[in-house]
């Protein structure tokens, strides 16, 4: 992060020493915000930041307004993981509780509440920021969340920053690249971002090539709509921090076999993690090891473990050395730049994949219903007309009613193909290229649902 001036820390110091002087404020310090890091030291980790980017850009905000926004956005004084505190839907609303406090509380004015409620864009989708200091807070509050979350130092189990003084003092160290230590090079958090991007981007290269190795056409692979497979890049970044957490913990991992057990087993873990993770979020499945040996209920196997634990032996020892003599060539401010350009792409992607989705499963049940509902009218219209017929001809009614229904149903098979190609119709090009990526559906909850998204995706796939 970048240093600020002496003169620039005393106006920082100015902006935010009457809101510290506030009872309300140091409450933030009780709560945990990511791992170790209290509310408070997050906050100011933030407004720090948006101070020293706005300065550095040279843009013209209100300095005071994107500061105490910036101080004042997780303002919701509980602690959002104990459930019997919290209030409901926190992932969303926290920034209206935070802007509602700010206002009850603290008075602030309409454009710093503006501010605060927009800082958790794109979610929701309907607040998106409409000042340049909304969105300034808006990108400094996720690359500070993205780095205590994944490479800040933590403190002692049982210990939390609370204080000003231990917040401060967390500001003062801000992100800065750490030191080689056993031989390993160590990575900013700007380059990790910037390798989970290039594995990711490799991730899918690599699929699809594979594909048209296999089938001999192209496939589009991956779960987002865009280019990437992020699980490849999740798994290189998770090897990257293991291997640091065991060399801060002194047990240093500096043989290949030990970096490829490592690679092997996380690989396999996450895999399986993520495999029942999304089945479980979209009841549907982007791979399936089934005819594999030695797989683990169609969500990991063996084979594809060892081919991983290859793949991180190529992420310790080429990638990452290449990625510290880019990150060493390459302006530190080029390489935050093109790091948070990665996440804004693909927090953006990862919401219109999840949309579609959605949008998806709930159109095709809420067809599935309309459909139950006119096949239950038209056995009730059949009922009626049967009971109200003559005694002496209510026999043949009915017979003939049976034999119209089992011929439906023996056209069961033909009318789901009709109403699957019907749907598919109807579906626009991104929904097609989202859900043509998906291997199948599973649902034991709803398994009627799960036919008839099978059913639709088959007619997809045939359309290609």
């Amino acid at each position: 992060m970048r240093e600020l001036t002496a003169d620039q820390r005393a106006d920082f110091s100015r902006i935010v020493k009457p809101y510290l002087s506030r009872q309300e404020v140091l409450r933030m310090g009780g709560f945990v915000q990511h791992g170790t890091v209290s509310t408070l030291a997050h906050c100011l980790r933030v407004a720090r930041t948006c101070y020293a980017w706005a300065s550095a850009l040279g843009a013209r905000v209100d300095m005071e307004d994107l500061v105490v926004g910036a101080l004042l956005h997780d303002f919701y004084l509980y602690d959002w993981h104990d459930r019997s505190t919290s209030r409901p839907h926190h992932a969303t609303m926290h920034p209206l509780y935070a802007a509602e406090n700010a206002v009850e509380l603290l008075g602030v004015s309409d454009s710093v509440r503006a501010i605060i409620e927009s800082h958790m864009w794109p979610l929701p989708p309907s607040r998106p920021p409409r000042s340049r200091e909304a969105l300034i807070l808006c990108a400094a509050d996720k690359w500070c969340s993205l780095g205590e979350t994944l490479l800040m130092r933590r403190a002692p189990r049982g210990e939390k920053e609370t204080t000003v003084a231990a917040a401060a003092l967390a500001l003062d160290g801000g992100l800065a690249p750490t030191t080689p230590e056993g031989g390993r090079t160590k990575m900013t958090m700007a380059s990790t971002i910037c390798l989970f991007a290039a594995c990711s981007l490799g991730g899918w290269l690599w699929e699809t090539l594979f594909a048209i190795l296999r089938t001999g056409r192209w496939e589009r692979r991956g779960f987002l709509f865009g280019p990437v497979c992020p699980i490849y890049g999740v798994g290189v970044v998770s090897i990257v921090l293991a291997l640091q957490a065991a060399g801060s913990l002194g047990c240093e991992l500096t043989d290949w076999w030990q970096v490829f057990l490592v690679s092997f087993a996380g690989s396999m873990a996450l895999e399986y993690a993520t495999s029942w993770a999304m089945e479980r979020a979209f009841h549907a499945y982007w791979w399936d090891y089934s005819n594999v040996p030695l797989n683990i209920r169609g969500r990991t196997c063996v084979p594809a473990g060892l081919l991983f634990g290859g793949g991180g032996l190529l992420a310790v020892y080429v990638l990452m050395p290449a990625m510290a003599q880019v990150s060493a060539s390459v302006p530190e401010v080029a390489l935050e730049a093109c790091s948070y350009l990665v996440v804004l792409l693909m927090s953006v992607d990862a919401t219109l994949t999840v949309t579609v989705l959605t949008d998806f499963e709930e159109r095709v049940a809420s067809a599935d219903r309309s459909f139950n509902d006119r096949a239950e009218a038209v056995t009730e219209r059949v009922a009626t007309t049967v009971s109200s017929a003559p005694g002496r001809i209510r026999g043949e009614v009915a017979q003939t009613a049976a034999d119209a229904s089992a011929r439906i149903v023996g056209g069961g098979e033909r009318l789901e193909r009709i109403a699957a190609d019907a749907f598919v119709g109807s579906m626009d090009a991104v929904h097609r290229s989202v859900v043509g990526r998906i291997r199948g559906f599973r649902s034991p909850e709803r398994p009627e649902v799960s036919e008839r998204l099978s059913s639709i995706l088959s007619a997809l796939k045939s359309r290609r």
